[in-house]
């Protein structure tokens, strides 16, 4: 999904989604919400892959920046097994 459908699907802006991507808007938990709803996933999901994400970085011993996050899209998020998240 690109940044356009993204953005009507979760009605905001695309130049705010824009800035959220890239990192220089951090977004509120409703507008997390709106953009889960928008990429098929639910909200406790994001939360657990984001758990998961925390607890396999701090098994390896390794610091987690935010850029990591950029390897892990809602829409990779989607598309995981409901078992998984």
């Amino acid at each position: 999904m690109d940044l356009r459908a993204a953005s009507s699907k979760a009605f905001i802006s695309i130049g705010y989604l824009s800035e959220v991507e890239r990192g220089l808007k951090q977004p509120s938990a409703a507008t997390v919400a709106d953009l889960c709803q928008a990429y098929g996933i639910t909200y406790p999901a994001l939360m657990r892959a984001t758990a998961d994400v925390l607890d396999l970085n701090a098994e390896a011993g390794r610091m987690l920046h935010w850029y990591d996050y950029e390897t892990e899209t809602l829409e990779g998020l989607a598309a995981r097994p409901a078992a998984r998240i």
